[in-house]
């Protein structure tokens, strides 16, 4: 979902792509947790602490004879233990989670674009101009995906060709409901 977000608000502002290492030109670095953070603190400390009330959830038990015999060597028992009080935080946790995700979900993208995912074939196609061909020095530059500007964009009732949409580096144009796009 934040992906997804991101990709939407490509279409409002002019963005550096963000790499992995070694960025160039105008290029951001990767978040660490591949999230923002004001997202990835709170779920580590989430996972964390839904780890942790598990273990103490669940537990084992050895119980040891008060006298040694030959035949126990002191061990009488060995079993599982629980905590009730630590299920019912790890449920309730659990629940909190659930939650957040469901009203994050809820929330609309902020643009028309269409939803990519991680197909890297979709992502591809948004990456190249009108005539198809790609943009290799526009990887530097902050991007903005929309209508991209060229001579053959005309109106579908006139018999003639289609607008084309993508990322460029150049000055891109809002969506038009009555032109077609690929």
């Amino acid at each position: 979902m934040v992906a997804a977000r991101e990709w939407s608000a490509s279409t409002t502002q002019r963005k550096p792509l963000r790499v992995s290492e070694s960025p160039r030109g105008l290029q951001r670095e990767s978040y660490f947790l591949h999230l923002p953070y004001r997202l990835g603190v709170p779920l580590v400390v989430f996972s964390i602490l839904i780890h942790w009330l598990m273990s103490q959830s669940i537990f084992v038990v050895a119980v040891e004879k008060v006298q040694a015999s030959e035949k126990t060597n002191g061990w009488v028992i060995i079993t599982c233990g629980y905590s009730p009080i630590a299920i019912v935080f790890v449920l309730a946790l659990c629940c909190v989670l659930v939650l957040a995700l469901a009203v994050s979900a809820r929330r609309r993208l902020l643009s028309a674009m269409p939803v990519a995912g991680s197909c890297s074939l979709v992502i591809a196609a948004a990456c190249h101009d009108t005539e198809g061909l790609p943009q290799p020095d526009s990887v530097l530059l902050p991007l903005q995906w929309g209508v991209i500007p060229s001579n053959q964009n005309t109106r579908p009732d006139d018999g003639n060709s289609m607008g084309y949409c993508g990322f460029s580096a150049e000055k891109v144009g809002q969506l038009d409901p009555g032109m077609v796009y690929s």
